[in-house]
């Protein structure tokens, strides 16, 4: 994509961004100027459907059409964009939906950061950074930690 369209689409900064509607829509800009973009759930009974998802059928083919399609809508410089890779899989939630970042049980130097419940795209860099600092002696871990109960 050029820098031209990356302006127009708001995503001159590179950085990642999600939506506040339902079902979030999140992208980031990939080092080659393409643009990956994700979205929605395909829910299970039981984890290990997963291995026979087919992301071209039911209603994970049915929400890999409805994100084509919103990303289409977005603006008019991605009304015909090429979509060059579709991939799904599962978004970690935990207990209670609370994220998990706790310094590793075996490791002083170390951190475990996950569960981000489909908000990887924003969080993990956040919260990277925010364990850097923890790291550095800069900042402290936050205080809602449930990992560590």
């Amino acid at each position: 994509m050029t820098n031209t369209k990356i302006e127009a689409i708001g995503l001159a900064s590179r950085k990642p961004f999600y939506t506040v509607d339902f079902p979030y829509l999140w992208g980031r800009l990939l080092n080659t100027n393409g643009v990956i973009f994700g979205s929605g759930l395909v829910h299970f009974t039981d984890w290990r459907e997963v291995r026979s998802l087919d992301i071209a059928s039911g209603e994970a083919g049915e929400l890999m059409w409805r994100l084509e399609k919103r990303v289409r809508g977005l603006h008019p410089v991605l009304r015909d964009v090429k979509v060059t890779h579709r991939w799904g899989g599962p978004i970690l939630m935990g207990a209670e939906w609370q994220l998990i970042f706790a310094q590793h049980p075996q490791s002083a130097d170390a951190f475990v950061l996950g569960a981000y419940s489909g908000h990887g795209v924003a969080l993990s860099v956040y919260l990277g950074r925010w364990a850097a600092e923890v790291m550095l002696g800069r900042r402290e871990l936050p205080k809602w930690d449930v990992a560590a109960e």
